[in-house]
């Protein structure tokens, strides 16, 4: 947001009211129906979002927001207010209310993707193609799509399944993932030092996963079975941090197996996260097999952890796009999905040679710097804006 006002945008953002990843409501806006913040220009609306993760609770929340977030737009903006609305998918529902309020303002509309649902939800085998619901979602997903003056989407393989459906290959753009050099900095080795005494990790080999712990592109069921297998190795930590919804049942495991390998730290900022993950040595990503995609997507995790200077062990399909970016850019080890031997033998491997881990790292952060610096993406979507316009 920041990047495109400094580039000459006038940008209003609407959202829900805080509630991500926890499923409750933040506490300094439990009981608002709306927050808007005329200083920043950003309108947060009603949202009822659940702890509890059901297919039909899901549908819930997203249509609450959806409503509010019509409502709240006729409220504050009279038509013609925006030249450009652009919206952020998943959810899929976020969407809608984005191309809907493009219809009312007779503005441009930017379809963001970050994961094409419902084709993700099929590849995971969360639903069927024949099922009805999954007919409905994709019947809202080619109606946005229709509405769409540019698509965005992160990886090549995701340009190939929307063209699929229709939409011309010379509207979607692609702007991978990448990492705020701003925020995602090395810090001093002294400082490093401190701050893995402060955490009480001095002497550890610290692997980390930071992220959500619902149900997602991350196979989070892997942790328990993966440190139970590297008990023997009493120096090797893992470092969750993140909440969500499966996250009780995996510190309940932890505490039952007495894994005392594992270390929880709640949901962070990205400015704490910037600096707790410089006292990590590895970033662990484990992807799931998606059956039928070429790519999961370049996850974020990714970028912020080489812009550190971190190797990262990814479990990742073989051929898919975050596989083979990994294994050119060498900053890392790549395993198959749910493979923990092989997890644990790479976590093993990067301990006891610190100069290969370092060498990952050196690599993961060249590219960065090079190609994945969140600011060369924010530089091709604001000549892209312009150009709508």
């Amino acid at each position: 947001m920041s990047g495109l006002r400094a580039r000459g945008f006038d940008l209003t953002v609407l959202s829900a009211l805080p509630n991500y990843p926890t499923g409750r409501i933040f506490e300094e806006y439990r009981g608002k129906v709306e927050d808007w913040d005329e200083e920043e220009k950003i309108l947060r609306t009603y949202i009822m979002p659940f702890k509890r993760k059901s297919a039909a609770l899901r549908l819930v929340t997203y249509l609450s927001f959806y409503n509010s977030s019509m409502a709240s737009d006729r409220k504050h903006f009279p038509i013609r207010s925006f030249d450009i609305v652009i919206a952020s998918s998943p959810p899929l529902f976020v969407g809608l209310t984005g191309c809907r309020i493009a219809e009312r303002h007779k503005a441009k509309f930017v379809f963001d993707i970050r994961d094409i649902w419902p084709d993700i939800a099929i590849s995971m085998g969360l639903i069927s193609s024949l099922n009805p619901v999954y007919k409905w979602l994709e019947s809202i997903h080619c109606r946005i799509l229709k509405s769409s003056d540019l698509v965005l989407v992160t990886n090549c393989s995701d340009i190939e399944t929307i063209a699929s459906k229709g939409y011309p290959s010379e509207k979607i753009m692609k702007i991978p993932n990448g990492a705020n050099l701003n925020i995602f900095k090395p810090l001093p080795d002294d400082e490093i030092n401190k701050l893995r005494e402060d955490m009480g990790l001095t002497n550890k080999f610290v692997i980390c996963y930071s992220g959500s712990f619902n149900q997602g592109m991350n196979d989070v069921g892997i942790f328990i079975p993966l440190m139970a297998k590297l008990r023997d190795n009493p120096e090797i930590m893992l470092l969750l941090i993140g909440e969500g919804e499966n996250l009780p049942g995996i510190r309940h495991d932890a505490e039952r197996m007495k894994l005392d390998n594992i270390r929880f730290m709640s949901h962070q900022s990205l400015e704490e996260l910037g600096v707790t993950l410089n006292a990590t040595d590895v970033g662990l990503i484990p992807r799931k097999s998606l059956a039928g995609f070429k790519s999961g997507g370049l996850p974020v995790k990714m970028f912020e952890c080489w812009a550190l200077g971190k190797p990262i062990v990814m479990a990742a399909g073989q051929g898919t796009e975050e596989r083979i970016l990994l294994e050119e850019t060498g900053g890392g080890i790549a395993v198959n999905p749910g493979d923990i031997d092989a997890m644990a033998d790479s976590l093993r491997k990067m301990k006891s040679n610190t100069s290969l881990t370092r060498e990952f790292g050196e690599k993961g952060r060249i590219a960065v710097m090079e190609k994945f610096n969140r600011e060369v993406g924010i530089e091709k979507l604001s000549s892209a804006l312009e150009k709508l316009i």
